[in-house]
């Protein structure tokens, strides 16, 4: 196999210098994949910390809206009542 050089002259191209290009070319994906797995690690961390943030402050509200749906339960009992209607089931 041929390729022309900068000169514009012919270089005769080995299967060695082939497998030496291929391999690194395989050395240079090798390098790119580790840093994106480097990268989806991180992201995943700083995702599941964003995720507990929003948990926690969550469960900080749960207390607060079951205590209101037991407020509007009870009003609706003491309307009810006010009407002389019957508990709906």
């Amino acid at each position: 196999m041929t390729s022309k050089n900068f000169n514009n002259k012919e270089k005769e191209i080995t299967i060695d210098d082939l497998a030496i290009i291929i391999n690194k070319g395989f050395e240079e994906n090798k390098l790119d994949i580790s840093e994106l797995k480097n990268e989806v690690s991180e992201l995943k961390y700083d995702i599941n910390e964003r995720l507990d943030s929003v948990e926690n402050i969550l469960m900080d509200y749960k207390p607060r809206i079951e205590k209101s749906e037991d407020s509007i339960k009870e009003l609706q009992s003491d309307f009810r009542q006010l009407l002389g209607m019957k508990k709906r089931v």
